[in-house]
């Protein structure tokens, strides 16, 4: 791509999370380590080889006791991130204020609203330690980003600065006041809501969040859905002043007192998949995929999976459920089905998470004594593994009939593009309308609304009953459409939009 000088030869990526992270060995050596980072470090790290662009220096948060360790060493200097063509920038913040910014008000407060799945009836309760979370966690953190990116711009300058996710909303605002002819863009990873849900925040957060992406060239979010969210919000939250003007043809806001205008885009995350494939049929998950068709009892035929983080918004809770009433309704399942879910640890220090951590597990006992020994051979209603394990979860993905992606709400939810691309089975994906996947995806899954239960019910009966050549026809549509809407395209699409806004982005 860079042969036409078409698009950046570098760029400046911001994340919480980085690639990697640094680990202290026991003789006190520190060793890079790749970085779980969730679905955007998954999906950002193929482009870094890919040649896509030249350079990535990428400023992420200092997390572990080796990070920290690792940017005092580097003396302000660029940590090496053992990653080709990647430099690494690690912002420093003292522990107490990040865990305000993160676990006290990013996530327990951003994360919940986003994702629509507070019982606002009761939570959430912005108290005193909310405000003071904001104040004296989320602010300063974000500024600290701010500052980092600023001291690495002026190192690599004319480097568009790509701003990711929920984490580092002010980071714009703040940039722009120092460097006022920088390339900002932001990407949300995760839903907008609609305007109602940021009611449930006070007006001066959400008016500060907003003023800060009105400083960015583009806003990009995962679907179109999310787009005219973006502008609802805008128009609701900013229709007393006149300067702000919502332009929903051109999916822009523009700001005439400063000049600005700032475009909403809808970029669809993706994957790569050949590495994808690479990796799910890697030595390693070939081990695992024996490993699991060891432990299945005899008589099983079908497999039900799921693959996601412990949290709530994922909705495995209700796949509980739904997977009860199978068995339950359903006898002749019995010994012919399992449930196998990869649940991955998440936030544990965050005690909304702990409680529905210890729910779900609670409940996978109680269905596995119910059942358990009515399906003879040594069958397992429910296998479990709770651990990050990327290749454990591909041999899964490889072996399921039928996938569940049934999210509460979800910007994209990557496992159901994953799970298309390596699965052996011509397995049928039951997808939330919730979920990001779903805009493009939708057309060849089976849809069930997230708190459905009964309906997850059916919807697995139908899964499992249905005929070879329509599963091998939707199968097919999944797999072309995640081919042909790739990690690389989403990339490029973002760099197209960079480069011509020398054109259009200024009023």
């Amino acid at each position: 791509m860079n042969e036409n000088e078409k698009y950046p030869a570098r760029v400046i990526i911001a994340s919480n999370r980085g690639p990697v992270y640094h680990e202290i060995l026991s003789d006190g050596s520190l060793q890079v380590k790749a970085s779980s980072g969730g679905g955007l470090v998954t999906a950002l790290k193929p482009l870094i080889t890919s040649g896509v662009i030249e350079e990535c220096i990428w400023v992420a948060a200092a997390i572990s006791e080796g990070d920290h360790r690792a940017a005092e060493e580097s003396q302000g200097l660029f940590v090496q991130s053992g990653i080709e063509n990647t430099l690494l920038s690690y912002v420093t913040v003292p522990p107490d204020q990040y865990h305000k910014y993160y676990n006290m008000f990013a996530n327990p407060i951003l994360w919940f609203v986003q994702h629509n799945i507070w019982d606002y009836a009761r939570m959430p309760r912005i108290s005193r330690y909310i405000h003071d979370a904001w104040w004296n966690g989320y602010v300063p953190v974000n500024e600290a980003f701010a500052n980092a990116i600023i001291k690495t711009s002026e190192q690599f300058p004319g480097a568009p600065i790509m701003l990711q996710d929920y984490h580092l909303y002010l980071v714009g605002e703040q940039v722009r006041k120092a460097l006022p002819e920088a390339v900002i863009t932001h990407f949300l990873h995760i839903p907008w809501p609609g305007a109602s849900c940021w009611r449930m925040l006070p007006p001066r957060i959400v008016f500060r969040i907003l003023e800060s992406i009105l400083s960015c060239d583009i806003f990009g979010v995962q679907t179109e859905r999310d787009s005219e969210d973006v502008l609802v919000t805008f128009k609701n939250f900013m229709r007393g002043l006149e300067h702000i003007e919502v332009d929903f043809k051109e999916r822009a806001v523009k700001d005439t007192l400063k000049n600005r205008t700032t475009y909403i885009r809808a970029y669809p995350i993706s994957i790569d998949p050949e590495e994808v494939r690479r990796v799910a049929y890697s030595d390693e998950t070939e081990e695992y995929v024996r490993q699991l068709k060891d432990r299945l009892a005899e008589g099983v035929e079908n497999l039900i999976v799921f693959v996601g983080r412990l949290d709530p918004s994922k909705n495995f809770a209700r796949v509980l459920e739904a997977f009860e009433l199978l068995l339950g309704q359903e006898p002749d399942l019995r010994g012919k089905v399992s449930l196998v879910a990869y649940l991955v640890p998440t936030r544990e220090q965050i005690e909304v998470y702990t409680h529905y951590r210890n729910d779900v597990m609670e409940y996978i006992e109680k269905i596995n004594e119910i059942f358990g020994n009515e399906g003879g051979g040594g069958w397992e209603p429910i296998i479990v593994f709770n651990e990050e394990n990327q290749c454990q979860a591909f041999a899964g993905l490889r072996l399921y009939d039928v996938l569940m992606v049934n999210s509460v709400m979800d910007g994209m939810n990557l496992v159901a593009k994953e799970g298309p691309i390596v699965n052996e089975r011509d397995g049928v994906l039951i997808l939330s309308p919730t979920t990001g996947a779903y805009e493009e995806l939708g057309v060849s899954t089976i849809e069930v609304a997230a708190p459905d239960v009964q309906g997850t019910f059916e919807a697995m009966y139908v899964a499992l009953r249905m005929g070879d050549s329509e599963k091998k026809l939707k199968s097919k549509f999944l797999q072309t459409t995640v081919r042909e809407n790739d990690i690389h395209r989403w990339f490029a699409r973002q760099l197209e939009d960079i480069a011509n806004l020398p054109a259009v982005a200024r009023v």
